[in-house]
């Protein structure tokens, strides 16, 4: 599990932290430390405990997202302050700047994952989870934001849907809502689906998240849920095909309503919109998405409703509703506060962010201008920018010196196609910046015009990298970097050799490689793989962690893999190598001595050949969706490390073969090993 994985890396990070540093700044900060290690301690009991629930509820899945983007975050966080306190030789003045930047950084964080503890208390008081942890301490006395925060600027958007849904075609009809992250979608939805007229007149009324990661069988039960139909042994028993039958049979006859929040492909509507009965009685499915095509696929030609963003007035009458309520302000904060919102760009959840730190500051002119003074990316702890255009954002980016984490998405709304785009070397240099992460396009970085570097390069991570810029000019110009993403898009021309280079970036612990492509076939194995592994010479020597993701390698390859010295954690997913078979060669030859986590995800395999020798020290093994796998190696039985083994939508024979094991290691007075199964196939 993802978030599993991020929330042990964090907890090892700050208790490295506290054992390891002992300099003023960093003793100063001992009381944080112990409140997020407090934290992300209840989050990880509460993360093992439910795996299963993650499995199958998509909300959950959701809210474990959550928890692994706040854990990468903090981590982030610490990983910069510490390599700035270590590396960079600064004046007292400029490291006490820097520690009281790090400080309010980690209030932030201290912050966000209490709103999101809150939200797991709210989750196990629902679902009355019988566990250890529902009867821990809740620590949080934050309280999550209330959609009402964010209504500013919708009343004509409300009348607007509300006369779709209500007045038009008796014919069943989708109303899409589209526009970026933050720009306040769901929120409308919200208010729409909440309407009492609406309630009125729709006999049935049922509300499901789909998320960029769906799940057909959760979208189904979610609607089910949502009209109380559904009963324990119908989620349990039921195949994607009885539930869709079922959705069918209780919407049949009604006037119904579905909304369909954050729907990201038209793969997921397909798989939906079969279930959704026409009886001409004016039903209608309200979808919120970030996507054009999506949304046109779904209307069938029909308008789309597109969010606009705030004007300065709206941002202005938003930020102020929520420092001082519905009560009276000093007038003379009214200019500084409308330069202040100006700076979040229309976004209603950005002005909201910078309310609520402005509410809990002092109501002075002064307080006021020193927010002004610094840069919204720092007051708001940046992990998403969301911005008009790409180009507005290359050109003000560098104003915000402070910046550590950028976080960008592609805002052309097509998911369909990848765009490329380039980031200046100024931005890359900005003495500050730590971490640039990608979405939903790639990076492509110019080789340096010059030989000798104009100054020195703190970066940390780097994700969405195209081949191209994977060359020795860049990568030498990046050297501390720990953490890069290579997106090769195989409608362009795949540079077969863009891993040779990675020798040159020395601290290099993180290396996931994605291949995109935009009309994937579901035989893939028959694809010749895009790009050639190296010589194990090649790679970094300290790297710990590998994913490759469509990658189409031979499992040949996986003998040059298994002699990289330090690895720790291997996944691969949805073909990363194609073929039948795994066989790892002789026992004689060393395996991957230091791997403890690895992850099969929906490969094409079906036998794997295998023994202890080849993986010594493992101690997590996960299957998911290779369904044509046989058997887990028997000899695993014998890595007296073993902890767990996660299998999920494999061959009955698969979850046999690991019963056999788990008996095998009892019998050897091992009763450690736990095994986890869902979905297994009859």
């Amino acid at each position: 599990m993802a978030a599993y994985d991020a929330v042990t890396s964090l907890l090892h990070t700050l208790d490295h932290l506290s054992q390891t540093h002992t300099s003023h700044s960093l003793l100063y900060k001992k009381e944080q430390t112990e409140v997020l290690s407090d934290k992300y301690t209840f989050l990880k009991t509460f993360l093992d405990d439910f795996t299963n629930i993650f499995h199958e509820d998509i909300k959950m899945k959701h809210l474990e997202r959550m928890i692994q983007e706040a854990a990468n975050g903090v981590e982030d966080t610490i990983d910069s302050h510490v390599y700035d306190s270590s590396v960079l030789v600064q004046s007292k003045r400029v490291q006490r700047k820097a520690d009281t930047i790090f400080h309010q950084n980690l209030e932030y964080a201290i912050e966000e994952i209490g709103l999101i503890q809150k939200e797991v208390m709210k989750k196990i008081k629902v679902n009355k989870f019988n566990s250890k942890i529902s009867h821990s301490r809740d620590t949080s006395s934050q309280i999550p934001m209330d959609q009402k925060d964010v209504i500013i600027g919708l009343d004509e958007d409300l009348l607007k849907i509300k006369d779709r849904l209500i007045v038009q075609s008796s014919r069943l009809e989708v109303v899409p809502i589209i526009g970026m992250g933050g720009i306040g979608k769901t929120t409308l939805a919200r208010r729409v689906y909440d309407d009492s007229l609406i309630a009125y007149h729709f006999y049935v009324r049922a509300w499901t998240n789909v998320s960029q990661e769906f799940d057909t069988r959760e979208i189904f039960l979610g609607i089910l849920r949502s009209i109380g139909v559904v009963k324990d042994e119908v989620e349990r028993n039921s195949t994607n095909e009885q539930l869709a039958e079922r959705v069918y049979r209780s919407l049949k006859g009604m006037k119904y309503l579905i909304v369909l929040d954050d729907m990201w492909s038209i793969e997921a509507w397909k798989h939906v919109r079969r279930s959704f009965p026409d009886d001409h009685n004016g039903s209608r499915i309200l979808l919120t998405t970030r996507l054009v095509d999506v949304a046109s696929c779904a209307c069938s030609g029909n308008s789309l409703h597109e969010m606009r963003f705030l004007s300065v007035e709206e941002s202005w009458i938003l930020l102020r509703d929520k420092v001082f309520g519905n009560g009276s302000y000093p007038p003379e904060l009214e200019k500084i506060g409308r330069y202040i919102v100006r700076q979040c760009q229309g976004l209603p959840l950005a002005v909201v962010a910078i309310g609520g730190l402005l509410s809990k500051m002092s109501k002075e002119t002064s307080s006021w201008e020193k927010v002004a003074e610094k840069s919204i990316s720092e007051l708001v702890h940046l992990r998403y920018l969301a911005c008009p255009s790409f180009g507005g954002l290359v050109q003000s980016i560098c104003k915000l010196r402070n910046l550590q984490n950028l976080v960008i998405h592609d805002v052309s709304l097509f998911a369909s196609l990848i765009t490329t785009q380039s980031l200046a070397w100024e931005v890359l240099n900005m003495p500050q910046l730590r971490h640039i992460h990608t979405k939903n396009f790639s990076l492509f970085i110019p080789r340096p015009t010059s030989l000798i570097a104009e100054r020195e390069n703190h970066l940390l991570t780097i994700t969405g990298l195209i081949p191209s810029s994977c060359n020795d000019e860049v990568f030498l110009r990046i050297p501390n970097l720990k953490k890069l993403g290579i997106l090769i898009d195989v409608a362009s021309y795949p540079i077969r050799n863009c891993l040779d280079n990675l020798v040159h970036l020395t601290q290099l612990e993180k290396l996931k490689v994605v291949v995109r492509e935009p009309f994937l076939l579901i035989f893939t194995p028959i694809i010749e793989g895009w790009m050639d592994i190296p010589h194990c010479d090649n790679f970094p020597p300290n790297l710990k962690k590998l994913t490759l993701c469509r990658t189409n390698l031979q499992w040949e390859d996986m003998n040059i893999l298994r002699k990289l010295p330090n690895l720790e954690v291997l996944k691969l997913k949805d073909y990363a190598f194609r073929g039948l078979t795994w066989k790892l060669s002789d026992v004689d030859e060393d395996g991957f001595l230091k791997l403890k986590f690895l992850l099969l995800e929906s490969l094409h395999l079906m036998q794997w050949e295998a023994t202890s020798y080849h993986f010594p020290s493992l101690e997590h093994f996960v299957l998911t969706n290779c369904r044509y796998l046989e058997k887990i190696p028997f000899d695993f039985a014998e890595i007296q490390t073993l902890q767990l083994i996660e299998l999920h939508e494999c061959m009955r024979s698969v979850l046999v073969s690991a019963e056999q094991i788990q008996e095998e290691q009892q019998s050897f007075g091992n009763d450690d090993l736990i095994i986890r199964a869902n979905y297994i196939l009859e």
